[in-house]
């Protein structure tokens, strides 16, 4: 029991200790006007001596952060930093006032903040000159860092940023996990072992409709995905290159659950409290948990984005959101999607719900018919039995952030709350949310929705192979979304 403890307290240290010092740098950017860097609190990372920058330009600038407001004077201070970044952002900037797109870029989770500036210092040029599809990029940079993520349960109480009782309570939170791990280590020897029997069924997706005895999900979405062929809906599966490789793979993962069941179990427990974590900083970006309940940086953002397309009506606007990204994007169209004007909705891996998905979007397809959404999916063999790095085979269970999040950490009552992303969640969900909506709103969502699976093979033929590995392509140009044969160029390298 001692040796426990002793374990239970370094855990709960260096969880604390991950938290303090993570992400305390304060990264630059040399693209301020393109960069909304979110802090894990949910505010904004503001340029230092914003009063000193000049409105119509800045080569380079350092991201600072902002205090979340305490008392009413604070509070102040708070609204003018925000307000004053994001006037600099929208007012007198000629990139954005001669561009016809924006496009907004929002990423999923197990992303750093330094690594979201990097990713807009990197594209944003690449993006403003594109001959064929040029748009001016905003990139949302929120921290998302699992690590931090996972720590942040020592420093908050029930939802509440409470770090006196979070690190009172936290030898008690880590003995928490410890037990949770113990507890649900042979389910989770189990799930990887069916993840494994599923990745196993992965070929015969594209092919044939008769339901086998055993796990007959892949024929159930073929009969599916040519049900909405039939019908007239935009619906493309690619299966890619003809292999064993998924029975293979499937084999080895049923074979090496057991011996793998330390790391499954770590998974399991520390994944899901990541995974929770993540969530809340997804709505305190709108929201911020402290007592006055004061508006998060998303929040200002898109009301300035909000003011700026009222005023410039010929604007189209392009949002893309990856991964956990699609759950700040619904965020945003709940909230704003009345004033934004969107022209566009791309979802690439979503980790968002499908039944979230059918509250949030179908129903804003429905009431603006100028607003047209893709979604962007892995082949479902890759999504059940992907691997990031060769070197983690031999110690890591298989299987995509969307799989893990589907069979780990969601706590959806039913499969309707799977994730969107997963193309046979998408595929099976669509007889709800599409096929039981009235014959005219059918044919105008037809019109609307489109769906897309890339094949299995090399990615330089097939497309992205990995969840994290969408925003390697171009997925500002259009073709990239659309429905249609894959082309060599779209691919433009990794982060």
């Amino acid at each position: 029991m001692r040796a426990i403890l002793s374990q239970v307290s370094l855990a709960s240290l260096t969880g604390l200790t991950t938290l303090l010092l993570g992400g305390c740098s304060s990264p630059e950017t040399g693209v301020p006007r393109h960069v909304v860097a979110i802090e894990s609190d949910g505010t904004l990372r503001t340029l230092e001596n914003q009063k000193e920058i000049p409105t119509n330009h800045v080569s380079k600038g350092r991201l600072t952060k902002t205090r979340a407001p305490k008392h009413e004077t604070d509070r102040e201070v708070y609204q003018k930093r925000n307000q004053e970044h994001f006037g600099y952002m929208f007012h007198g900037n000629h990139a954005l006032d001669t561009n016809e797109t924006i496009l907004v870029f929002i990423h999923g989770g197990l992303n750093t903040l330094p690594a979201g500036v990097a990713r807009a210092d990197r594209l944003t040029e690449a993006i403003m000159k594109d001959p064929a599809h040029p748009a001016y990029p905003i990139f949302i940079a929120w921290d998302a860092n699992l690590f931090s993520a996972w720590a942040e349960q020592f420093t908050t109480h029930r939802g509440q940023s409470d770090t006196g009782m979070g690190i009172m309570l936290s030898p008690f939170t880590a003995l928490a996990n410890l037990g949770r791990m113990l507890a649900r280590l042979p389910l989770s020897v189990i799930e990887q072992g069916y993840a494994g029997a599923r990745a196993w069924r992965a070929g015969a997706y594209g092919k044939g409709t008769n339901e086998p005895c055993c796990i007959p999900r892949p024929e159930q979405v073929n009969h599916q995905c040519e049900t909405l062929r039939s019908k007239g809906w935009d619906v493309q599966f690619e299966p890619g290159r003809e292999t064993c490789a998924f029975k293979g793979r499937g084999s080895l993962m049923m074979l090496a659950c057991l011996p793998k069941s330390p790391i499954e179990g770590a998974v399991d427990t520390g994944g899901k409290i990541g995974w929770d974590f993540m969530l809340r900083r997804t709505r305190t970006m709108f929201t911020l948990s402290n007592p006055g309940f004061d508006r998060g940086a998303m929040d200002f953002f898109c009301e300035e984005l909000a003011n700026y397309m009222h005023t410039n009506l010929n604007k189209r606007l392009v949002l893309v959101g990856h991964s956990m990204g699609s759950i700040v994007a619904n965020e945003m169209i709940r909230r704003y999607g009345e004033r934004l004007h969107i022209s566009d909705i791309v979802y690439m891996g979503a980790a968002c719900g499908v039944n979230e998905f059918e509250q949030t979007v179908i129903s804003h397809l429905l009431r603006h018919p100028e607003t047209s959404f893709y979604n962007l999916s892995l082949h479902p063999g890759n999504d059940n039995s992907e691997m990031p790095s060769p070197w983690l085979i031999p110690i890591s269970p298989r299987g995509s952030l969307l799989d893990w999040v589907d069979y780990y950490y969601s706590s959806a009552d039913t499969d309707y709350g799977w994730t969107l992303g997963k193309w046979d969640n998408a595929v099976l969900g669509s007889s709800r949310f599409l096929l039981q909506q009235s014959p005219k709103a059918q044919e105008r969502l037809k019109k609307q929705v489109h769906f897309k699976s890339f094949g299995y093979g090399p990615e330089s033929q097939e497309g992205p192979q990995h969840h994290g590995g969408f925003d390697q392509w171009k997925f500002w140009n259009p073709d990239f979304w659309k429905p249609g044969p894959y082309q060599k160029d779209w691919y433009y390298g990794s982060n």
